[in-house]
């Protein structure tokens, strides 16, 4: 019984330690909504897309690209009052797949393991930054 309830400890143990591995943190700057604001008189909307790789070592635990989302967002230049309906992901596309399939045949996706963060959304210009 006693085995029992330390093997159980052990796996529950493990199992909580391991469901924050590969949790990534997204910064975003001020002014940036996942929803959509009421328009302001003059304002437009432009549709962007940005995307970057990130790579991390030990398989996905420890980040080494001093990249974050906001950063990607910084893109923009002048004259942005916001970014609305953001979407932020962070996916494997066909380059990290290759490198994942073939570096983990000799270990090394412990040593870089790349994975992309793309940035979808709108920027809101006010009227003076649109003309």
């Amino acid at each position: 019984m006693n085995q029992t309830l330390r093997s159980l400890a052990l796996v529950g143990l493990c199992g909580l330690v391991a469901t924050g591995c590969f949790s990534v943190s997204h910064k975003l700057p001020p002014h940036a909504y996942f929803g959509k604001l009421p328009a302001a008189a003059g304002e437009t909307e432009a549709r962007f897309e940005r995307s970057a790789m990130k790579n991390w070592l030990l398989a996905g635990l420890v980040p080494w690209s001093s990249f974050s989302s906001d950063d990607l967002l910084a893109q923009s230049g002048a004259g942005v009052v916001r970014y609305e309906n953001l979407v932020v992901e962070t996916q494997f596309d066909a380059i990290d797949t290759i490198y994942w399939f073939t570096a983990s045949w000799v270990y090394l996706y412990y040593a870089w393991a790349p994975r992309h963060i793309t940035v979808t959304g709108d920027e809101v210009r006010s009227g003076a930054a649109a003309k």
